[in-house]
C-alpha cells in the first residue's frame, strides 16, 4: 500500500509539473513584441518623408572667455561672454534668419544635418516646444547631448535599440540592408531651447546625417 501511495504521488507531481510546464510554453508563444507608437511614427518618417529641412551646425571653441565660432562654410565669428545662453541667442537671432538654418524642433518632420568638416562636436539649438520626454533618431552612429541655457548637461536617459526598430525598418545600400535608425536618444526636456550636441563616432560615416525628433 505504501509503494502504491507513493506510485500515486509521485504521478500527480509528474501531472502538476507537465501542466505547468504547458501553461508557461503558452505564455512564450502567445508573448509578442511590439514597436512602440513613438518609434513607429519616426521609422515612418524617415523611410517615407523626401522632403528635408536643412540643419546646418557650428563648432565652438572656447578661449580667454570667448566663444569662437566655426560654420560647416568656415565663417569664424566669436561671442564676448562664453555663457551658453549667449550661443543660443547668438545662433537663434544672428544667423537663423539667413536662408541658412540652426535651430531644430519637433514639429518638423526630417533634417538633414550638415557636420563640420573634421570637427568632433557639432552644435545646434533644439527648440523644444513640449516639456517631457523627447527621442531624437539619427541615421548614423552619433552620441548626442542636450546642454541648457545654464551649462546644466543632459545625457539621455535611454539610448537603448529596439530590435524591432533595428531591424524592423531598414535601407539597401550596396544590396546589404542598413537600419535606417542607427542612434535613439531619450531625454527629458523642458519648454525652452538648447543647445544640441552631435558628437562623431569611430563609428560615424558621414558628414551628412538623417535627424528627425518626436515627442512622446
Amino acid at each position: 500500500m505504501y509503494q502504491n501511495r507513493m506510485k500515486n504521488l509521485g504521478i500527480a507531481i509528474l501531472s502538476l509539473g507537465i501542466v505547468f510546464f504547458a501553461l508557461n510554453c503558452g505564455d512564450y508563444e502567445d508573448e509578442t513584441f511590439q514597436l512602440g507608437m513613438t518609434d513607429e511614427q519616426a521609422a515612418a518618417i524617415m523611410l517615407a518623408d523626401t522632403i528635408f529641412a536643412n540643419l546646418e551646425t557650428v563648432a565652438l571653441q572656447d578661449t580667454t572667455g570667448k566663444y569662437y565660432i566655426t560654420t560647416t562654410s568656415n565663417v569664424l565669428d566669436s561671442i564676448s561672454n562664453s555663457a551658453v545662453t549667449n550661443v543660443i541667442s547668438y545662433l537663434k537671432d544672428s544667423i537663423a534668419v539667413t536662408t541658412v538654418r540652426y535651430v531644430a524642433e519637433a514639429i518638423d518632420s526630417l533634417y538633414q544635418v550638415k557636420l563640420g568638416k573634421n570637427i568632433k562636436e557639432n552644435y545646434t539649438v533644439y527648440n523644444s516646444n513640449h516639456g517631457g520626454n523627447t527621442v531624437i533618431y539619427v541615421n548614423d552612429f552619433v552620441n548626442l547631448k542636450l546642454i541648457a541655457a545654464d551649462g546644466t548637461v543632459l545625457s539621455p536617459i535611454d539610448d537603448t535599440m529596439p530590435l524591432e526598430l533595428s531591424s524592423g525598418f531598414y535601407v539597401l545600400e550596396n544590396q546589404t540592408p542598413q537600419p535606417v535608425v542607427k542612434t535613439r536618444c531619450v531625454f527629458t526636456v523642458e519648454n525652452k531651447d538648447y543647445l544640441l550636441q552631435i558628437t562623431v563616432t569611430e563609428s560615424t560615416k558621414n558628414a551628412t546625417l538623417n535627424m528627425t525628433i518626436v515627442n512622446e
